[in-house]
């Protein structure tokens, strides 16, 4: 069930009433035990463990396909799942549990497995299963390399439901959401469902060899906890976790775009409003014109534009697409959307009646863009690869006086998960809606805001200790990027707010401590910055990591680093908002929908949006 904009507002209203009833009921389905919020490096969130595994206990079941269709004791179960957290990986198994599991060892839970590509944060099953009742028992994230496999399971309880299977007939389960609730500094596993707002919707866009009247589709067995399952979905929407991008609009509007299709907004005048549009999928992109027209773009090509003081209007893609950039020139719409091989820049006027799309440019790695001229004669033409590469992402940077489109491809057989991309720049003159060849490639991968000045970023590697980029600042006297130094000295335990450690009468220079950024820092001006870092400890016996987060100072540049003796306002709250210049501003990304802000650097903090405690 996707809640339109109308609809979700309206259950935002009734959220008082929706309190008390839940305050006296039983959370229905998928709540598993309490469980720590991790802070600990982007390495150790990706654990790498020595393979093992118990699919012997399972039945892995085949995709189904045009090979292996149903046979006649079997139906077809599909579903959608929707990682609405800030772990990295989809899930891509599901498994269900038979009813009559104990009456035989040879009985035993069926598993479905998501096909690749995934979808960003959706995953999509169907496969033929064996008549009979079942339930949920658990999704999963399951990805392995060599030697190594990343599981992570959350399970379901009894009451999250029951379903039939019935030879020749399909079971659309619709859509399962993953959602970990946030609680002070503990986090509860939780499964949500909603019916398909289109029954057998993931059959005709994804198995369409497998023709099904939407009439014939069986779904869950009815229950008392339709009621209680959407008000959890409102809250769960109401109170993201995570964002997948934020957007400082020319109004100094600022945007974050959540998981479900909402919209947190914080207007110029630091007031919190919340928004959504009519989609469970990610959002990727955002954009705003100068009258205040929005345009927002994600996953299965799901675009909405808003115009200013109007509702939100669907002028979605066909499914295939993904939305990677959105552009405004003046009131034409310029979208930027990946397939499998191919990579699209179309554009669209808002002014002249219904939207309709033109086709300006495109780009596979075989041909290179459409528009490109061929190679001058006598230059010979790069030997294309046998198969098309596929397009991992497709980025648009503005560094300097030029703007860049970075396109990164992939080798099409190969795993995403733990294949690094092989990036392509180009050029890109917005106001002629061109791409071309630029004679200078960037020193930097991108230009991020961190404050009142911008910053250049060096991406890290998918092996990288920290899993983070390295970011750099331009020095205009010397024309280079100098690289933010990620190290401190100390004299003895201490952080020297100098470098220099007195021995006696001596004065030596302090032992070099390296840290990691926890996020882009934040300059008050061009010397003056506020970083939030994480020391890795490392217990020489048990070897046990910690980490050990500080706020950090510099006073020129970036080049030293100085204690603040400042804390944060929570231990997992150190994402910096890098849009808002005018006070340091954090958000719990990854945690909880709190944003704190402090006006002296951190010394105290005030709770401006509060997540809440459904």
């Amino acid at each position: 069930m996707f809640l339109s904009q109308a609809s979700l507002r309206e259950a935002f209203s009734k959220r008082v009433s929706q309190k008390e009833a839940l305050s006296k009921k039983t959370l229905p389905a998928g709540v598993s035990s309490r469980s720590r919020i991790i802070t600990t490096p982007a390495f150790a969130v990706i654990a790498l463990l020595l393979l093992g595994g118990c699919a012997g206990q399972v039945n892995m079941l085949p995709t189904l396909s045009e090979q292996t269709r149903p046979q006649a004791d079997q139906g077809v179960v599909v579903a959608r799942v929707i990682n609405a957290s800030a772990y990295p990986l989809p899930f891509n198994q599901l498994t269900i549990t038979p009813e009559n599991l104990n009456e035989s060892r040879q009985i035993k839970p069926e598993r479905l497995v998501a096909p690749y590509p995934l979808v960003d944060s959706s995953s999509v099953f169907s496969a033929p299963v064996a008549a009979g009742s079942y339930s949920l028992s658990s999704i999963r994230a399951f990805y392995s390399n060599g030697d190594y496999w990343y599981s992570r399971f959350v399970s379901a309880d009894a009451r999250f439901g029951t379903f039939e299977v019935r030879p020749g007939q399909v079971t659309d389960l619709g859509t399962i959401i993953y959602y970990p609730k946030s609680q002070e500094d503990k986090y509860m596993d939780m499964l949500l469902r909603l019916p398909a707002s289109e029954p057998g919707e993931v059959l005709a866009k994804y198995f369409p060899f497998y023709p099904v009247e939407p009439a014939d589709i069986l779904s869950w067995d009815s229950d008392d906890y339709d009621e209680e399952r959407e008000s959890l979905y409102v809250s769960a929407a109401q109170n993201p976790v995570t964002y997948d991008a934020s957007y400082l609009a020319p109004d100094d509007s600022l945007y974050f775009l959540a998981k479900l299709g909402v919209i947190v907004k914080r207007t110029a005048d630091g007031e919190w409003e919340l928004d959504a549009v009519d989609t469970n999928l990610d959002l990727n992109a955002i954009a705003q014109n100068n009258n205040g027209d929005i345009v927002v773009g994600g996953g299965e090509g799901r675009l909405f534009w808003k115009p200013a003081g109007a509702d939100w209007r669907d002028i979605s893609l066909d499914h295939s697409y993904a939305i990677e950039e959105l552009l405004f020139n003046g009131n034409t719409i310029g979208v930027l959307a990946r397939q499998r091989t191919k990579l699209s820049l179309m554009r669209a006027d808002i002014a002249t009646g219904p939207i309709q799309w033109q086709a300006v440019d495109h780009y596979t790695s075989l041909q290179g863009w459409h528009s490109m001229p061929a190679p001058e004669e006598g230059k010979s033409r790069k030997k294309s690869p046998q198969r098309p590469r596929k397009i991992a992402d497709a980025t648009l940077s503005a560094i300097g006086d030029e703007t860049y489109l970075t396109v990164r491809t992939l080798p099409a057989r190969q795993d995403p998960v733990f294949t690094n991309s092989k990036p392509e720049v180009f050029g890109y003159r917005g106001d002629a809606w061109q791409v071309y060849v630029p004679e200078n490639k960037p020193d930097v991968a991108a230009v991020v805001q961190a404050g009142a000045i911008k910053l250049g970023i060096k991406l890290a590697s998918f092996w990288s200790w920290s899993g983070r980029p390295s970011y750099l600042k331009y020095v205009e006297s010397s024309g280079q990027w100098e690289e933010i130094a990620t190290y401190v000295l100390r004299c003895g335990g201490e952080i020297s707010a100098d470098g220099n450690c007195a021995v006696g009468d001596k004065t030596i220079r302090g032992k070099r401590r390296s840290f990691s950024l926890r996020t882009v820092p934040w300059f008050k001006n061009d010397r003056q910055a506020i970083a939030a870092v994480a020391f890795s400890n490392v217990n020489p016996w048990s070897g046990e990591r910690s980490v050990d987060t500080k706020l950090l100072a510099t006073e020129d540049g970036g080049k030293s680093w100085s204690d603040t003796g400042h804390s944060l306002p929570k231990p997992y709250c150190y994402s910096f908002v890098p849009e808002v210049t005018d006070r340091l501003m954090v958000s719990c990304n990854g945690s909880s929908g709190d944003f704190y802000e402090s006006l002296d650097n951190g010394a105290s903090w005030e709770h401006v949006r509060q997540h809440e405690n459904f």
